[in-house]
């Protein structure tokens, strides 16, 4: 195994890659302030590929730091790559349940991640990657984000998460292969019994009056069932967005830029 790393700073900051040196060949190691980096080949293919492990920083000002020198770092090495870690950051207001959503701070991750062209694969099984210590605040802090030539890759990738076990953050596999296209035959599958559930409920609602526990179970059921549908919808645009860049025009980055020029002027 190769291994880099960067040290702490006080309590947090450290950073650990590993690799498989039988399957990913290594030629440059990058350290920034709120990242490490490789650089090198799978074995087998013959595009270079950067894999960026991040850890996002608290403080305003500090983020803004790590927007800028990421970015920088992106468009220096402007090929195949993933940036996956912990962002300290959410994109979305239902990406935070019980603590404080900063607006503004998720336009300056949003406008990141569109201003590079980056696809965001969902959680096919939770909604939160980060849980506090007493169990009341959820968050989605972790995350992978890749370019279109790394997806061009691999036929199918999809992320998951493990047992969180002693850590506060559940540990997040990117996979692609059989693995995830049995994932997704399992929500299909999940989504189809909830809705039959749901409407089990429904229909017995208009023909009686239900208990305080079988209204429950409707309402969590239809919860359950609206959830996994709008991952797998947000999941298939994310395939077919995909798709676009694998057999779309030519002339892509025409349209890349025409979809930042409207970026900006709807952040405006």
């Amino acid at each position: 195994m190769g291994y880099s790393v960067k040290n702490t700073v006080g309590r947090s900051g450290g950073l650990l890659t590993i690799w498989d040196c039988s399957s990913f060949i290594v030629s440059q190691a990058f350290e920034g302030e709120f990242y490490i980096a490789i650089k090198g080949k799978f074995v087998g293919y013959e595009t270079d590929v950067v894999i960026v492990n991040v850890y996002g920083p608290h403080m305003d000002e500090k983020k803004r730091r790590f927007w800028t020198e990421l970015d920088a770092f992106l468009r220096l090495n402007n090929i195949s790559w993933v940036v996956g870690g912990d962002f300290n950051e959410v994109r979305h207001d239902d990406e935070r349940l019980n603590s404080t959503f900063y607006a503004r701070r998720a336009v300056l991750f949003n406008e990141f991640v569109i201003n590079n062209v980056l696809i965001e694969f969902p959680l096919v099984d939770k909604r939160f990657t980060r849980i506090s210590d007493d169990g009341l605040q959820f968050s989605k802090l972790d995350r992978f984000l890749v370019s279109n030539n790394f997806s061009m890759l691999w036929d199918d990738l999809a992320i998951t998460s493990l047992d969180r076990k002693l850590s506060d953050h559940s540990p997040l596999p990117l996979k692609n292969g059989e693995w995830s296209k049995s994932t997704f035959g399992k929500i299909d599958e999940e989504i189809k019994q909830l809705e039959s559930e749901s409407l089990y409920w429904e229909l017995e609602a208009e023909n009686r009056n239900l208990s305080v526990d079988e209204r429950r179970k409707w309402i969590d059921t239809r919860g359950k069932w609206l959830e996994k549908d709008r991952d797998n919808r947000n999941m298939l645009r994310q395939k077919a967005r995909i798709k676009w860049a694998i057999e779309g025009d030519e002339n892509s980055n025409y349209f890349h830029t025409i979809i930042k020029r409207m970026a900006s002027k709807n952040s405006i």
